[in-house]
């Protein structure tokens, strides 16, 4: 059974259709990408996995059941999701923002347990944010502060990772490490949705693809095959580079 499994997805927003007969699946030990044009659905997919969107038609399944047949706290133990450009406006430090991944395990005023306490800590080591204890998320640089929401991300323990443009923003150097911390959550064993604009990180570290255009699914598959000049041609009107020495990896090159 599929962690994951949307089929012929609709969603309608403002009296207009903006997902249409879209379906796809999230399996254990695989990221799957969510790519397209801007405006393609990609968010709008993430979101609907969460229940925050109801489809006009179509379905969409958890573990085998409609996000809505689950309390909220049931459900962010399933799912962790991390929305695009997530935000912390409080100067609080960085160990109590990843302790939020916690929430979903605590009953109202509990305190954090010494396991939770070891979680969390885990978390932040496998992120290499352990360094920044002590300090204020609202005095971090993009780059950590994207570091220390994966990690609390990781410290909720989901099932499976929803996270829209998690390198948005973000150099070289951090962008691979939150794609290697993605690629070694779904090795353990769990799944991963990513929304990803960045199709050179997509094709090196995405099992599949699911390539949205207009609201629809213009390609899915592997990467090697979604990738195809000529769905780039059509989706993204680009020309791209190859190779395969250490992988598949694609380069866009030039705009038609």
């Amino acid at each position: 059974m599929s962690l994951i499994h949307a089929e012929k997805l609709r969603i309608v927003l403002d009296g207009s259709t903006v997902l249409e007969e879209v379906s796809f699946s999230v399996a254990k030990g695989e990221i799957v990408g969510l790519v397209g044009p801007n405006g393609a659905g990609k968010t709008t997919a993430l979101r609907a996995v969460t229940g925050a969107l109801k489809p006009a038609g179509g379905r969409v399944e958890v573990f085998g059941k409609a996000p809505g047949e689950y309390s909220p706290r049931a459900l962010a133990r399933k799912l962790g999701y991390l929305p695009q450009a997530t935000e912390i406006y409080w100067s609080i430090t960085v160990e109590r923002v990843v302790a939020l991944g916690r929430t979903p395990f605590l009953m109202p005023w509990e305190d954090l347990s010494e396991a939770d306490g070891k979680i969390i800590e885990d978390a932040m080591r496998a992120t290499d944010t352990l360094h920044l204890k002590g300090r204020r998320i609202d005095h971090l640089a993009g780059g950590e502060k994207a570091l220390v929401m994966i990690a609390r991300l990781l410290a909720g323990e989901p099932e499976v990772l929803l996270a829209d443009e998690p390198v948005q923003g973000l150099d070289p150097s951090h962008a691979l490490r939150v794609m290697e911390l993605l690629r070694g959550v779904a090795e353990y064993g769990r799944g991963v949705l990513v929304v990803l604009h960045d199709l050179a990180l997509a094709s090196r570290f995405c099992h599949r693809i699911l390539l949205l255009d207009q609201g629809k699914i213009a390609a899915s598959g592997r990467p090697e095959d979604v990738f195809s000049p000529q769905n780039l041609k059509n989706s993204y009107h680009i020309e791209a580079r190859y190779g395969d020495g250490d992988g598949f990896y694609v380069v866009p090159w030039r705009r038609i």
